[in-house]
């Protein structure tokens, strides 16, 4: 009986600590649009955007295929892998996985880094729906894009299409995309100025994952591959 008691007791004082470090969270994150309206890197500027409809479709699902397939389908993250990542960080006192779907990951863009990375994750998760929330779908793509740093000082898709390629991303072929895409989970290290070979192959790997969501033709992939362009040079 004491045993449960002596549970019960701690139960509830891990539940106040949960439930007063989550309301000092939501009071700590900032009005969307303030956070909108930050610019990283001192090469991301407003001029820079671009409008989702003007960019090349094989972007688009280049992007889908290898970071977020289920990215229509999700409400900005997957509730079985928010729980799991939340209770795996929680247990280790630090984010041990980051951020999977593209609305996490543009939340993460979006919030000034936290010394508490279990803070950070929280405020992360509540962006993610207050994105989900006031946009659609096709916006959120488009802010990420516009946004996220792809090595190379190159930050949003059209700053990297001019970095690497010498051209606008409107002008973007289906291999140079694929390639663009291929440097956002490690945009050091896989810069193709640094390490032609070791971009190449992340390419490959991304035509391959657009095959397999369907958006792409074994042939079409073969094409692609035969037609990679040069990367601009340094």
């Amino acid at each position: 009986m004491r045993y449960w008691k002596a549970a019960l007791l701690v139960a509830t004082i891990v539940t106040l600590v949960l439930t007063l470090t989550v309301v000092s969270t939501l009071r700590s994150i900032p009005d969307l649009d303030v956070m909108l309206a930050r610019r990283a890197g001192p090469v991301a500027s407003a001029s820079q955007d671009i409008h989702l409809n003007e960019l090349p479709p094989h972007l688009v699902e280049a992007l889908i295929s290898a970071e977020d397939r289920n990215f229509y389908g999700n409400f900005g993250a997957e509730p079985l892998s928010m729980l799991r990542a939340l209770y795996a960080d929680i247990r280790a006192g630090r984010i041990v996985q980051g951020g999977s779907t593209i609305s996490e990951q543009l939340a993460k863009n979006l919030l000034p880094p936290q010394r508490s990375r279990i803070v950070q994750k929280i405020r992360e998760i509540v962006v993610v729906l207050m994105l989900e929330h006031r946009f659609s779908k096709d916006r959120i793509l488009e802010l990420y894009l516009n946004r996220v740093y792809f090595g190379g000082a190159a930050y949003g898709i059209e700053a990297a299409a001019r970095r690497y390629f010498g051209k606008s991303a409107r002008e973007l072929t289906l291999y140079e995309a694929a390639m663009l895409v291929g440097l956002l989970p490690a945009p050091s290290f896989m810069n193709p100025l640094h390490d032609p070979g070791r971009a190449e192959r992340r390419a490959q790997t991304v035509l391959q994952d657009m095959v397999e969501a369907g958006y792409l033709t074994p042939e079409e992939r073969r094409r692609a591959l035969a037609s990679q362009g040069e990367v601009a040079a340094e």
